[in-house]
């Protein structure tokens, strides 16, 4: 009797992640659609995807290795490479167009040379590239421009806490003067920030810090940084932080490359413009966040089902059920705020902005 049982509650199992991935799918479909109407309403003004008067420019900055090793990110050096590799192997982007700074080479003064260098070599023509991944996190606001009382950071290869105070960062009203240098007036600007520790609890790290600001951080660095002609999508909204498996996947930087490489281009022209990317970017990095969580809660109830004994089926079920639950609970408790990677979408662009040719 035992085999039937074990059969009829893996069935159970499977119906029920069915299920679950069926609403999933059909609420991100149901938003997408949405999107995609909106888009279709709006004007479409293309700059020419390869042309003498329109040039690409681009930096690409990518921290997974920190001067301060406390504050690593652990995740596949083959991954550093993806973004920059897919605008390289596109066909209207030049090597020599784009600044790749890794790890020890993305220090403060690289990065901000790096935007300066896009602001000497663009013009109004041009289509410029901005991505970032690495850490983020609020800081003291000197100059009075925020509510909070503080200022949105990325940090740079050399940031760390010297004395109990935060060095070598940048803030987000930096990067909004260096960019409002660029002519270019079609900009795609992308953050995957994700955070770690205690901002001044000790010297060893960056990191998390339990107040309100910290919760807005995706929001309020998009509204800092905005601005005509710019298309910024940041890895999650604003009250969730950006997420990425241990040594696996970055959901955000995973979607953002499948969108560059063509994945995005849904009316199939063999162009993929940044509304284009920062959509498909942004409902695949949920998607994929929803499937992990599932995917591990779903192997967890099995193996109860096929190891345990009378009361496996109710614990693989509760498993299936609150597994996600304790994994946010877990980070709210680390962290003081919970995961929700949906990346926000800011689109100040007259149009559609052709961001990449991938055939």
């Amino acid at each position: 009797m035992r085999a039937p049982i074990k059969i009829l509650s893996v069935s159970i199992v499977f119906i029920l992640i069915s299920a679950i991935f069926v609403q999933t799918a059909t609420s991100i479909s149901l938003h997408k659609l949405e999107r995609e109407k909106i888009l279709e309403e709006r004007q479409i003004v293309s700059l020419p995807i390869t042309s003498e008067d329109t040039q690409y420019w681009g930096v690409v900055v990518v921290i997974f290795k920190y001067k301060n090793p406390a504050n690593n990110l652990p995740l596949p050096e083959k991954q550093q490479y993806k973004i920059y590799n897919s605008l390289v192997n596109s066909k209207n982007w030049r090597a020599d167009h784009i600044r790749f700074l890794l790890n020890e080479n993305a220090t403060r003064e690289k990065i901000l040379n790096a935007l300066d260098w896009l602001a000497g070599n663009s013009g109004p023509n041009d289509v410029v590239f901005f991505y970032y991944n690495g850490h983020g996190i609020p800081v003291p606001d000197n100059d009075g421009d925020e509510e909070d009382g503080y200022d949105e950071a990325i940090c740079p290869y050399d940031t760390d806490v010297e004395d109990g105070k935060l060095v070598n960062y940048i803030s987000d009203d930096e990067i909004d003067k260096k960019l409002d240098s660029i002519e270019s007036e079609g900009m795609f600007l992308a953050f995957c920030s994700c955070f770690s520790g205690g901002l001044f609890d000790d010297s060893e790290s960056l990191g998390f810090r339990k107040s309100n600001n910290i919760k807005h951080f995706n929001k309020e660095l998009a509204m800092d940084i905005e601005g005509d002609g710019r298309v910024i999508v940041t890895a999650a909204m604003e009250h969730g932080t950006a997420i990425f498996y241990k040594e696996m996947f970055d959901p955000f930087a995973l979607s953002l490359n499948l969108a560059l490489n063509g994945k995005a281009d849904k009316n199939k022209n063999g162009i993929c413009s940044a509304e284009e990317i920062a959509e498909y970017t942004k409902t695949h990095t949920l998607l994929g966040h929803l499937l992990y969580s599932l995917g591990i809660s779903s192997l967890a109830a099995l193996v109860t089902i096929l190891t345990g004994g009378p009361t496996a089926i109710p614990t693989a079920l509760l498993l299936i059920i609150f597994y996600p639950v304790i994994v946010e609970l877990v980070l709210y408790l680390q962290s003081g705020y919970f995961a929700l990677p949906f990346p926000q979408i800011y689109d100040g662009y007259d149009g559609e902005l052709p961001l990449i040719q991938y055939s």
